[in-house]
């Protein structure tokens, strides 16, 4: 999730981000074979053999296909009424995503390993390197409970600015009460819980685990934002991207792991403040 502006919800966790996520790591498992890693945070934008050359297209092929609705037609593919009518969304019973985000986040995982290499060209502790997947000291975590909580201050701000300078420049914002019906599967304790850890580890796994070490902060936090377009206008991708960024320094700084944690709390926090009432989608 990624902020509020006038009672807007922004996740980074989705309904369809969650699958993509596990198609994504499929996608890009190519670049796993290619010749020797960059340390984490680096970038390799200038291709050093064929394979990398290919995995480097199809990074840019998720960067730009998924923005061509929005580009097309102003507004994201999900957030036309007519077409949550018929998928049926927003009529789904409150706490009925477990079962999805559960087993999404489990083939997402399992997907990364092998695609970085797993009993391939590294052995398991080479392949939790290669993630950044580490045991976070008690300072990392505490840094990512706090982090993860400033954020959704900051990005309510964000959020606001974003959309007063798109409204005033004419361009369609994200429709709150559409978004809304992305999300009412999720709004139950127990669903809120499994949604932050899908979003937390899925998310930062096949993002910033996968992608970044490989092609930098940039591209992958561009992916990120892009896989955002299905759900969000462009305001609200914009603010994924800057969100997607912040996960991004965290992760060049520290580990996936931290990343991962921040990311959890960011959506925990906001899903909390959406079912204590504080805030209206």
């Amino acid at each position: 999730m990624h902020g509020y502006s006038r009672s807007r919800q922004r996740r980074s966790q989705q309904p369809c981000l969650r699958p993509l996520c596990a198609g994504l790591v499929s996608l890009v498992g190519i670049l796993s074979a290619g010749s020797g890693d960059c340390s984490p945070g680096s970038s390799r934008s200038i291709p050093d053999s064929f394979i990398h050359t290919i995995a480097l297209v199809t990074v840019l092929a998720l960067i730009l296909l998924p923005l061509v609705p929005l580009a097309a037609t102003g507004n994201a593919p999900f957030l036309d009424a007519d077409f949550q009518d018929v998928l049926g969304i927003g009529t789904e019973a409150p706490g009925s995503s477990v079962n999805l985000d559960t087993f999404t986040l489990i083939w997402t995982v399992i997907g990364s390993f092998f695609l970085v290499g797993l009993w391939v060209r590294r052995d398991m502790r080479g392949t939790l390197d290669r993630l950044g997947l580490v045991r976070p000291t008690l300072r990392q975590v505490l840094l990512a409970l706090i982090l993860g909580v400033v954020m959704v201050g900051i990005f309510q701000g964000v959020d606001y600015l974003l959309t007063e300078f798109f409204a005033a420049s004419g361009i369609t914002v994200t429709d709150e009460n559409l978004v809304g019906n992305l999300f009412a599967a999720s709004f139950t304790p127990l669903a809120a819980v499994v949604a932050s850890i899908s979003a937390g580890l899925g998310e930062e796994l096949a993002i910033r685990g996968v992608i970044q070490p490989r092609f930098g902060l940039l591209l992958s936090a561009l992916v990120f934002a892009s896989l955002h377009a299905y759900q969000y206008a462009w305001d609200g991708v914009i603010g994924v991207l800057l969100a997607g960024l912040c996960f991004g320094l965290i992760r060049k700084y520290s580990n996936t792991s931290t990343s991962a944690i921040c990311h959890g709390t960011y959506d925990l926090v906001l899903f909390a403040l959406v079912m204590a009432g504080f805030t209206a989608i």
